[in-house]
């Protein structure tokens, strides 16, 4: 990597941060949903009442457990018994109270811009995008041209993507509904709007992505114009070995992009009790798979590629050096990349299946 290379990557990585973070809050600021107390201003006082009721209930069950925690600790620095209750009865009851705070769920879930999960909900995502798009064009020397197809297949995607939020917004308001967060439209109209942009850019870049990938995978290899078998084997060989790697690189920094943000979703669903997010947790992971099918079809190109000149070769009878060659070349294992695609998959499941657990 040059020093032109990671200079590059540091204007992505602050652009992503700008995009994605500055702006926003400042917007949030101004709608007045940037802290906690400000969203309060934004619900109604039936919702207000219900969070009371809720803080009160927990703050009751707290005052008892510390009460019985007083006096175990009395019983236990004086080594005696109370005529009223014994040690483990008060243990019982400490652990009654304890299980009905954690069965009690937070009837509306607020959430504010500052020091909330959704701050940095699109950071990693927008900058994976940013730097996987970088690195195939620098790597596959390939041309980003805005077509009208890539413009059609961003709007498809950003429609596909964003109908559930649409519905939760304008149909499904107050049905089911639990949280309340800066971005919806009945709280903070700019920053629902300027959410719609970082959407739509998001489905943008993930387009740009697969269209790239799309034109790697099309691209032709100079082992073609070779003559000699073995020249050929072994060219084939190094494009194997190097779509290997950079399909390991790529699928990593696309999972570290994707996890915080399906892992978002799945928390308002299993946390906040808000079943409305489930279609756009979904939407995330298909996405998700659409991105991670593309940048591994370059690999699935190479490794037919490969397997099929080393059959060509052993078909006809090569002589010993050429035969060495050819069975002692394996750019990927095999075993290798299944246990990649699997721990792949892994990553992909574990945001919905840490939240189920939890």
């Amino acid at each position: 990597m040059t020093i032109r290379d990671f200079r590059n990557i540091i204007f992505l990585i602050l652009l992503s941060i700008l995009i994605t973070t500055i702006i926003p809050g400042l917007i949030s600021s101004a709608g007045g949903t940037f802290y906690l107390h400000d969203i309060k201003t934004k619900i109604s006082q039936s919702q207000i009442d219900k969070i009371n009721i809720y803080e009160q209930q927990v703050s009751a069950l707290d005052g008892r457990i510390k009460h019985i925690d007083t006096v175990l600790n009395s019983i236990l620095s004086a080594n005696k018994l109370t005529a009223n209750a014994s040690v483990e009865e008060l243990l019982k009851l400490k652990e009654k109270y304890q299980n009905e705070k954690q069965g009690l769920k937070q009837p509306i879930g607020l959430i504010p811009y500052y020091l909330n999960p959704q701050m940095l909900l699109w950071l990693g995502i927008y900058a994976a995008f940013f730097l996987l798009i970088y690195l195939l064009l620098k790597e596959e020397h390939v041309k980003l041209r805005f077509s009208k197809r890539l413009w059609g297949l961003s709007f498809i995607i950003y429609i596909f993507y964003e109908w559930p939020l649409w519905v939760r917004n304008f149909v499904l308001s107050g049905k089911g509904r639990t949280v309340y967060a800066y971005p919806n439209f009945d709280i903070d109209k700019y920053s629902f709007f300027y959410q719609e942009f970082i959407i739509y850019s998001f489905c943008l870049l993930a387009t740009i992505l697969i269209t790239i990938s799309l034109q790697v995978m099309d691209k032709k290899m100079a082992a073609e114009t070779e003559s000699t078998d073995t020249n050929k084997f072994l060219i084939i060989s190094s494009y194997y070995s190097t779509a290997y790697r950079n399909w390991f690189i790529h699928s990593v920094i696309l999972a570290l992009g994707f996890l915080s943000f399906t892992g978002f979703f799945w928390r308002l669903v299993f946390d906040y009790g808000d079943q409305r997010y489930i279609i756009s947790a979904l939407n995330a992971h298909v996405i998700w798979a659409l991105c991670w099918i593309a940048i591994s079809l370059n690999l699935l190109k190479h490794m037919q590629q490969f397997e099929k000149c080393k059959r060509d070769i052993l078909r006809n009878n090569p002589d010993d050096k050429t035969l060495k060659i050819v069975m002692e070349h394996q750019p990927a294992n095999n075993l290798s990349i299944i246990v990649s695609g699997f721990a792949s998959l892994g990553t992909f499941l574990l945001p919905l299946l840490k939240s189920f657990l939890h």
